[in-house]
């Protein structure tokens, strides 16, 4: 028993009046038993006098306030005690989480409308934590018109932005951001904005005395409002000597980079056959994206209706019936679909849908305030001039530190990540020399929530790694004496909706590198099933259970890539249902647009006038970088000839410190044997799936490249690794050219010792075939999750982000239709690897008549 409450029942125990007739105890005048304060070993002895018995009945009342006073302030006594150690230790019970939030909507309806964004510094609020101090937040408001700022406080979550196929979203951007480099000067800088996922066009419109709207172009930038400063990239002040232009234009005249002096006007035409789903912004000035993305700037957005993509009994359409879409028969099951629909809505019904965005910041714990929980955030410096050695050698050594926040970690036999010198607790991490330097993983702004699925209710969880660099390997696990882990029933992948007849949906881990976004439906077990499923809740029990990341590593062995902590991120509780009752689970369809299947392109030989000059065999005697192509050419599924993208990094050390980049060529696709692999037979090969151990074509294909083996061979040289692999510059010409209205066929692979996740800006793109076998080079990196290791592929779902294990090999088609004609990127998404030159320029010209 705890002090607080022990201490008013001896109270109620010393107070005792013995009254005439009433040894033990009489009543007061309200029938109330009155107690006495004589001692309660003390034999009976004489009665008390009525004046007596009357004082002793006032002084038994005062105790009994003082008690009843003590007992309603003991839980609250107890509470701050706990709350005490909770602030001392950084641990907190297990019953002590707080509800999980969704962050507030801001709805954008037909035909459109204007938002405001403004990033700055502030003091955020993170439930589960405390303020933080220095976060960078985004400030979202509706209008064209900034509001005046009266406070210092900023979210570290921001609503999200949800927004109506068919709309146009219009988007002023002000950056009010002051950044601080490794020895702590703080100065202004540059920042601008990027809607991940959507297919928009990277072109805006208008002139500069008439105002110009950008698209979604990342070589437009902001600089500080009011600073005019900021010449990172080579872009002019904004001032005249600036020549006129949009820099994702491609027109002639029109400069590479533009710098805008505090605002951004943006322009989103969101077109009404959008895949609905979750999407994201953040910032992407090329140098600075992994720090601003660190400090805390990133949100969620969501294009289209949750219906788009969900149904309950049957889906409304006027388009042709597909197998196992479950079509509505006639009007009477439109209405009732309809009203179904309206009535979830408007109710809540029996589905609760959630925003679940991950993203990670450092803090320091401040002392300043006892009792309160207050932190500073332990900021990502600025990135030096890679001329200024003194400030590489600081930066790299408080980004080195970044990564240890939470002490060595290892790789257990059955790939769990364990600390060695950090401890966790829910929603953080820290080393146990530094306990106050830690390391916070929140969930839409929250530290460890409490998620709650009610009784006879489903959950649509959109999950989002909205974070620079850590990737999260998310289970789903019961606090059990033996613990399971839960199925994530995956219904959407990078905001676009699975068919509904593809069968690998269910997962027990689901693998989110940076960017990615699952949309996942949370349920118990069917009537029907066997209640002792391991991964799912019998609906009768209560069952609490965890969502963790079980922590990740990114290369083929420790000293390869990173290695990402394991945390749990939430806890969750299945309530029990009273009775059996059946829950209303949503289907989903997949979007009614997308790419044609790649069986359609033409398979018939193209005219002789129309095919591509054959280029020179790779298999070439000394290095030629004349012989790389990267102009449009024609990609048919009878030809071998194929966009080849491959990625590296290494360090070099004192010779040329750490290189990322990517290599572009048009490439002939042939054996070790010199024979062509056609692209149809990788088309045939990613259908059906390949026993273990089989050679597969699209590993048989030969890279073997003098040009290649003289920048990565045992005698490598950085110069040359930098000419074959080169690093992103913002002011220079595409990388490569497509032509407008074109499908490619594109072969990525990744030649390092680490993951990397490819990403490309206005489009989206088909797998049609995969090797992660790494030629059969043993790896330990976990980025994968639930791909698996071979066909079969998927080519109904519509990709912006995929994971290149080591030595992976992925081939994809992309469409550069709709609104593509202009100038754009893709990359790597760890922003880390971005930063450093793993970065590529895309060009979409107009096919000459």
């Amino acid at each position: 028993m705890s002090v607080g409450v022990a201490v008013p029942l001896r109270l109620f125990h010393r107070c005792r009046i013995r009254g005439p007739g009433r040894p033990g105890g009489a009543r007061d005048p309200t029938g109330a038993l009155v107690a006495s304060t004589s001692d309660a070993k003390r034999g009976p002895g004489p009665a008390l006098t009525r004046s007596a018995r009357r004082a002793k009945r006032d002084r038994c009342r005062r105790i009994r306030l003082r008690a009843m006073r003590r007992l309603i302030l003991a839980p609250l006594l107890v509470s701050t005690l706990a709350a005490a150690v909770e602030r001392r230790t950084g641990q907190r019970r297990p019953d002590s989480a707080h509800a999980f939030e969704n962050p507030r909507i801001v709805d954008v309806r037909a035909p459109g409308g204007d938002l405001t964004i403004r990033a700055r510094r502030g003091t955020a609020f993170v439930p589960g934590l405390g303020e933080v101090e220095g976060v960078y937040g985004y400030d979202l408001g509706r209008g064209d018109t900034f509001p005046h700022v009266g406070s210092t406080t900023v979210g570290l979550m921001p609503p999200v932005i949800s927004v109506a196929r068919g709309s146009t979203l219009r988007i002023r951007f002000r950056n009010e951001l002051l950044t601080t480099d490794a020895a702590g000067r703080k100065q202004p800088t540059e920042s601008n904005l990027h809607t991940h996922g959507l297919l928009v066009s990277p072109k805006g419109f208008g002139a500069e005395d008439r105002g110009r709207a950008y698209g979604d172009c990342i070589f437009v930038l902001a600089s500080t409002s009011g600073s005019n400063a900021g010449h990172a990239h080579g872009a002019g002040n904004g001032t005249p000597a600036q020549p006129p232009g949009d820099p994702c234009s491609l027109d002639p005249g029109a400069p590479l980079v533009r710098l805008e002096n505090g605002d951004i006007h943006y322009s989103y035409v969101i077109p009404p056959d959008h895949p609905s789903g979750m999407y994201w912004f953040h910032p992407h000035p090329h140098g600075l994206s992994e720090g601003q993305v660190s400090n805390g700037l990133s949100g969620l957005m969501w294009i289209g209706n949750f219906w788009d993509t969900a149904y309950i009994k049957c889906r409304i359409t006027a388009s042709p019936d597909v197998a196992g879409l479950a079509a509505c028969r006639d009007q009477e099951a439109q209405r009732e679909e309809l009203e179904a629909e309206r009535r979830s809505d408007a109710t809540g019904g029996s589905l609760e849908v959630r925003y679940l965005g991950f993203k990670d910041i450092q803090v320091s714990k401040l002392e300043d305030r006892p009792g309160q929980p207050r932190f500073r955030l332990i900021e990502f410096p600025l990135r030096p001039d890679p001329a200024d050695r003194s400030a590489k050698d600081a930066f790299g050594d408080q980004t080195d530190a970044r990564k240890n926040r939470c002490g060595k970690l290892v790789v257990g036999a059955s790939g769990e990540l364990a600390y060695v010198e950090g401890v966790a607790v829910p929603g953080q991490c820290w080393h146990k020399q530094h306990p106050d330097q830690r390391w916070i993983f929140a969930v839409s702004g929250q530290v460890h929530p409490r998620i709650t699925v009610k009784a006879g209710h489903s959950e649509v969880w959109h999950l989002a790694n909205i974070g620079a660099d850590v990737s999260y390997r998310l289970r789903l696990e019961t606090l059990e004496e033996h613990p399971r882990r839960l199925a994530f029933d995956v219904r959407a992948l990078d905001g676009a909706a699975f068919p509904p007849d593809w069968t690998r949906r269910r997962h027990t881990e689901i693998v989110l590198m940076p960017g990615a976004r699952v949309e996942v439906l949370i349920q118990r077990c069917e009537q029907g099933t066997d209640a002792s499923s391991p991964d799912c809740v019998d609906p009768s029990r209560r069952v609490e259970a965890r969502l963790r990341t079980a922590g990740l590593a990114t290369g083929i062995d420790a000293d390869s890539g990173d290695q990402w902590p394991p945390v749990d991120l939430a806890s969750v509780v299945f309530e029990a249902a009273p009775g059996r009752s059946r829950a209303i689970t949503p289907s989903f369809q997949a979007p009614g647009s997308g790419p044609a299947t790649p069986e359609r392109e033409p398979s018939s030989p193209a005219p002789a006038s129309q095919v591509s000059t054959p280029l020179p065999s790779t298999e070439s005697a000394t290095c030629d970088y004349r012989r790389y192509q990267a102009g449009p050419g024609e990609f048919r599924v009878d030809s071998d000839l194929v966009r080849l993208i491959r990625f590296n990094n290494r360090d070099f050390g004192e010779q040329g410190g750490e290189l990322f980049g990517i290599h572009v060529e048009n490439f002939r696709m042939l054996d070790q044997a010199g024979r062509s692999i056609a692209v149809a037979d990788l088309l045939a090969e990613g259908r059906v799936a390949r026993p273990a151990g089989q050679k597969s074509a699209i590993g048989s294909i030969s890279l073997e490249d003098p040009c290649w083996r003289a920048a990565t061979g045992e005698h490598a040289d950085p110069a040359q690794f930098a000419r074959f692999y080169p690093a992103f510059k913002m002011d220079g010409d595409p990388n490569l050219t497509a032509a407008y209205g074109e499908a490619e066929y594109w072969l990525l692979v990744n030649d390092s010792d680490e993951c990397h996740n490819f990403h490309i800006h206005q489009t989206k793109f088909v797998v049609l075939d995969a090797d992660f076998s790494a030629g059969g080079r043993p790896s330990a990196a976990q980025c994968l999750g639930d791909r698996g290791l071979a066909p079969p592929i998927n080519r109904n779902v519509l990709h912006d982000n995929y994971p290149l294990l080591p030595g992976a090999r992925v081939f994809l088609m992309i469409r550069f239709d709709a609104a593509k004609l202009g100038r754009f990127v893709f990359h790597c998404h760890i922003l880390e690897h971005e930063d450093k030159g793993m970065m590529a320029t895309i060009g979409v010209v107009d096919r000459p008549p």
